[in-house]
């Protein structure tokens, strides 16, 4: 994300990010005849749920037939239970989203 590397996690770098990737998954479950795409981000504390979820929404609007599942985990789900069952089932929990420049902002 170049230019937008001392952005603040959550603002325009992710957006950017979130942006791309999701419109990259649009366009191959398009392409391979898939109707819906996701993201793990959605259930991620490090992201805005609103911010993903619409770049989600708008990543498909050219993309006839595949639609975004835009599930809020937080209404079905606590923190708490989250981890409870990531440490039940031994799901690996990173301390940031993923993206290179979020390592220097969560990982100290």
């Amino acid at each position: 994300m170049k230019g937008l590397e001392l952005e603040p996690e959550r603002g325009n770098r992710c957006r950017k990010c979130i942006n791309h990737r999701l419109e990259k998954s649009a366009k191959y479950a398009f392409r391979n005849g898939f109707d819906i795409i996701a993201t793990t981000l959605s259930a991620s504390r490090w992201k805005d749920l609103i911010l993903v979820n619409g770049c989600g929404i708008d990543a498909v609007k050219d993309y006839m037939g595949v639609d975004f599942w835009d599930i809020k985990w937080h209404e079905f789900i606590s923190p708490e239970q989250n981890k409870k069952i990531s440490d039940e089932e031994g799901f690996y929990r990173q301390k940031y989203c993923g993206c290179f420049y979020s390592i220097g902002d969560n990982i100290k």
